[in-house]
């Protein structure tokens, strides 16, 4: 297992290009952890001391344990992971070409996430507490101001929290419905071809719907600045309410 550089500090681990490294624990007291290019890489135990993790085209990695602490998560180009399970303290999400990905689930205090090209993620939620007969009840983020989701064709169920601001969902190809909160100031709407009526809230500034084939009807608040509907083919009728 052969470090970056010999300078990298006593903070930082990063390993780059090592088809060696099978399974790695982070020491204590490391903050930032970097993971590129390491082929057989399966799994990865994760200190509550870490703050920042960067894990790219680790293939056959499907273990990551992460510790409370971790602010800062960029996972992409990983081929096992089916499950992944974000700690109350992260603020920042990149996930990115998880073929293998199914269920996500946030707790709490996450400001932004960005996924795309996770073709079999359905859910993204947020554990909430245990119900009486034992089964896990589960809430949206409430503290989620970014969300931007792209070419994830199996969510069919979006339920986006209230103060979300950025809006950005690509290519949702079996989303038939979506309910934008009053927060959201910037809402973009691209290749959503099963959508067929979006209601624009009057926190809304800039819209843009693009390639929405099946969208019918949509309500645009007569404050917002900017409107774009290109390629909506089907729609007949814009209401500015």
């Amino acid at each position: 297992m052969t470090k970056l550089t010999a300078s990298v500090p006593k903070d930082v681990v990063q390993f780059e290009n090592d088809s060696n490294l099978i399974t790695f624990v982070i020491p204590q007291g490391v903050k930032r952890a970097y993971f590129v290019n390491c082929p057989n890489l399966r799994a990865i135990d994760i200190p509550n001391c870490l703050e920042i993790l960067h894990v790219k085209e680790c293939p056959q990695l499907s273990q990551v344990k992460i510790g409370r602490s971790v602010g800062h998560i960029s996972l992409s180009a990983i081929g096992d992971i089916e499950q992944l399970r974000v700690p109350a303290g992260c603020h920042t999400v990149y996930l990115h070409t998880l073929p293998a990905l199914r269920l996500l689930q946030v707790q709490g205090d996450l400001h932004c996430l960005d996924v795309s090209d996770c073709p079999v993620l359905s859910d993204i939620r947020v554990p909430a507490k245990e119900d009486g007969v034992g089964n896990e009840r589960f809430l949206r983020p409430a503290k989620l101001q970014y969300l931007h989701v792209r070419r994830c064709p199996s969510v069919t169920d979006l339920s986006v929290p209230e103060l979300v601001k950025n809006l950005y969902l690509k290519d949702l190809t079996g989303l038939a419905e979506i309910k934008v909160p009053n927060s959201v100031e910037y809402l973009f709407l691209r290749g959503c071809s099963k959508l067929v009526e979006v209601v624009a809230p009057a926190s809304v500034q800039h819209i843009y719907l693009a390639g929405c084939t099946s969208l019918r009807k949509a309500v645009i608040p007569q404050s917002t600045r900017t409107v774009d509907l290109e390629g909506c083919t089907s729609l007949n009728d814009v209401l500015r309410a």
